[in-house]
């Protein structure tokens, strides 16, 4: 991916400018990053062990301390302590002795929902009742049931467990969380309840931790407002003003500064309350339907069908994007200058011309083929000569070389969504870019990529859609683009010939006659037909249904916004969903850099004794080399700490590029959400989450033959040999090996 050897050749770049300072600084950078690990490290240790209180919050201090150190360096503008929390907003007190989150014991066999088995018959015909579905919108006989059943017997465990259950009712259902903690505090304060009394109190801790949430929401909110409003400021302030223009500079700088360590302390927050919370957590249908959207309907049904195969998912943009009748959406991290990306800006500026209102938007760094003003920025230029349309580019580099000092991420933030959206109704969204090695089939091209979209049918998940791709569109790193007041090159006639190409050899099954070339075209068009005629597999267009084979289901749509943002809904919605699991978690994805909160989530499910199966790239077929050294340097330490965990290495020609999760064979998510620090902390990202049998079978079956291709990673045992990322033949494998070594530049990948 061009974002991957991008990132690469600008950290090449910024260590040559910065060699002597850097070479002096390693041996301590390089300390306080194992310091920060090992902090880690030892206080999960202590929270699997069921440490004391006092340790637990030792090895917390230490923890936070240590990354904070560490940060202090790697980001220099961050100056605060992470330690120093007097303005933030949350309560680090750890929970009760024996209580510890996420962990049970011989003595606490209790921290999972207990069973109803050895009930009294009409409590347990109560209780079942009130948990089925379909009762609980009229949960209140129930509930007044459990309260008589209560007083008839007090004192005695069954009365406990109906107290219980009432509390979660309150809890889950009426989500009225003080008579539910009113009821936990009862229950965590009777001697007499030895099963429950444990559960009730980390039931407590978690209410407690769940007041946090608003606050944090409200807090980043605030931090990010005066961001924007001091960036705003500053970028209005005219050069000729050259005292206010610098003394804003500083003024933003210290702003986003702040906004930074917010987000440091957010997911610090994070962290913590996700172990505190996954013992409640549900089954993955019930995290579906707890998944927050925004919007008035939060189960929207639509038509959706899963496109595997690289022409199909072209096929569908192609067919909706030329049905288009009154808007048009779309949001790319790379448009390159194939055949594909001119036939796609050829298309767009045929429905210009015929009055569609079209908002486009694609990154600086992913597409800087045609973004920057001497390499291209002509083609955007000429789409933005309509009134109709609008077009904007994520993150110019050139705005934020200002801000390298101060936290190197800024630069590589990038717009990284893959949106279309159509008319208000239909919509695509998944990992493909626009560019041959997504699109091309297999057969036509040995080096094409296997990737994964869907494209969906219905107007509300359209409408999320179009709702994540305007957050994006109006951040303030997206830069309009206007039209050129002196057009000295003019290619509207290469764009008509591109998309006259494409369509004739869609539509027809042959190339586009020379002689159809319009004056100064003539190189243009035979350079397309050169690579159109090797995709033999296009010509199966006139025979694609857009919806043939679609499942007819529940989606949402989940977001998150880039680095200068608050918006990320989708860390934690995966989390839960791996919290959730009880048989099986499928990840596939190309770039697995496991964050804290990944990490600590999988290793969660591991323990619970769920199957997870990793299929990713190997050096083999992997673009980012950074990101094959990361997984050289963790691969055994993995499989050691998640023994259920497998991983399955991508070999041959074609690297992997799809983002896709199943979950239970319950849940398939599809998406741009790659599996590191990157996705997490730092891109704009999107994914969709679809709830149903058929789809996710569909979605795993797809997955488990990619899988049966592949080659797995393995610990060395007495009957066979170790085989891990070193024994792959790959490319450059020196370079990672070597950056396999640098665990400082871990968190940038």
């Amino acid at each position: 991916m061009a974002s991957r050897k991008t990132t690469t050749a600008l950290l090449i770049l910024v260590a040559g400018i910065f060699t002597n300072s850097l070479f002096a600084a390693s041996t301590s950078t390089r300390a306080l990053m194992d310091r920060y690990l090992s902090a880690y490290r030892e206080y999960q240790t202590a929270i699997e062990k069921k440490a004391p209180l006092e340790e637990l919050q030792k090895h917390l201090n230490t923890y936070i301390s240590a990354k904070a150190e560490y940060e202090k360096v790697v980001n220099p503008g961050n100056t605060q302590v992470l330690a120093d929390k007097a303005n933030v907003p949350f309560r680090s007190e750890a929970p009760e002795q024996g209580t510890t989150p996420g962990t049970s014991s011989p003595d606490t066999p209790e921290l999972s929902e207990p069973s109803a088995a050895s009930c009294p018959a009409d409590l347990k015909q109560t209780i079942s009742h009130l948990w089925q579905e379909q009762n609980q919108k009229s949960a209140d006989i129930s509930m007044n049931e459990l309260q008589s059943y209560i007083s008839r017997n007090p004192g005695t465990p069954s009365a406990s467990y109906a107290k219980y259950e009432l509390a979660r009712a309150y809890e889950t259902i009426k989500n009225d969380k003080v008579r539910a903690a009113a009821l936990y505090t009862e229950i965590a304060n009777d001697a007499s309840a030895t099963i429950l009394a444990p559960l009730a109190r980390h039931r407590l801790t978690y209410l407690q931790a769940q007041t946090e949430q608003p606050k944090w929401k409200q807090y980043l909110s605030d931090k990010f407002t005066k961001m924007e409003n001091t960036y705003t400021s500053y970028i209005r302030t005219s050069w000729l003003a050259f005292p206010v223009k610098i003394t804003r500079f500083f003024d933003y700088l210290g702003k986003f500064g702040s906004f930074k360590k917010a987000q440091s302390n957010e997911s610090d927050f994070q962290l913590r309350y996700e172990e505190i919370a996954a013992p409640f957590v549900g089954t993955v249908d019930e995290v579906f339907s707890e998944i927050d959207v925004s919007g008035e309907s939060h189960d929207d049904e639509g038509l959706v069908r899963l496109l595997n195969k690289n022409t199909e998912s072209w096929f569908a943009r192609w067919k909706l994007l030329s049905e288009a009748r009154e808007s048009i959406d779309v949001q790319y991290f790379i448009v390159d200058t194939d055949v594909f990306g001119m036939a796609l800006l050829g298309l767009l500026h045929a429905k210009a011309k015929e009055g569609v209102k079209i908002r486009f938007m694609t990154d600086s760094r992913g597409s800087n083929k045609i973004t920057h003003w001497f390499l291209g920025k002509d083609y955007l230029e000429e789409l933005a000569e309509f009134p109709n349309v609008e077009i904007k580019i994520f993150n110019s580099i050139r705005q934020n070389l200002v801000t390298l000092v101060t936290d190197i991420r800024r630069v590589m933030a990038s717009n990284h969504d893959k949106i279309v959206v159509v008319d208000g109704k239909y919509a695509i969204v998944g990992g493909r870019n626009i560019a041959n090695e997504y699109l091309a089939d297999k057969e036509d091209d040995q080096t094409a990529w296997r990737d994964c979209d869907i494209v969906i049918d219905s107007p509300e998940v359209a409408g999320k859609l179009a709702n994540a791709f305007a957050e994006e569109f109006s951040n303030m790193e997206a830069k309009l683009v206007r039209k050129d007041l002196i057009n000295l090159s003019s290619k509207k006639e290469e764009l008509e010939t591109a998309y006259n190409a494409m369509n004739t050899y869609l539509s027809t099954g042959n190339l586009l006659p020379s002689g159809s070339a319009k004056s100064g075209t003539a190189r243009s068009l035979k350079k397309f037909n050169e690579e159109l005629k090797n995709y033999s597999h296009l010509k199966a267009y006139r025979n694609f249904s857009t919806f043939e084979d679609a499942h007819k289901c529940p989606i949402k749509i989940i977001d998150k916004n880039s680095l200068v943002g608050v918006r990320n809904d989708i860390t934690g919605s995966i989390v839960r969903l791996i919290d959730a699991s009880k048989k099986e978690i499928i990840l596939q994805n190309p770039y697995v850099v496991l964050t804290p909160r990944a990490e600590a989530a999988l290793k969660r499910a591991g323990k619970r004794g769920v199957s997870i199966l990793f299929h990713t790239n190997s050096p083999q077929t992997s673009d980012s080399f950074p990101t094959e050294a990361v997984m050289m340097a963790e691969w055994r330490q993995m499989l050691t700490d998640m023994p259920t965990c497998h991983i399955y290495a991508q070999m041959g020609t074609g690297q992997l590029h799809a983002k896709t999760f199943v979950f239970d064979s319950r849940v398939g998510v599809v998406g741009t959400y790659n599996l590191d620090y990157v996705s997490e902390q730092i891109n704009s990202e999107v994914i969709a989450a679809i709830h149903s049998d058929d789809f996710t079978t569909e979605l795993r079956t797809g997955i488990m033959a990619d899988i049966a291709n592949t080659r797995e990673y393995h610990l060395g045992t007495a009957d066979s040999s170790e085989y891990g990322p070193e024994d792959v033949q790959g490319k450059k494998m020196w370079l990672i090996r070597t950056l396999s070594k640098i665990e400082w530049l871990r968190p940038l990948f």
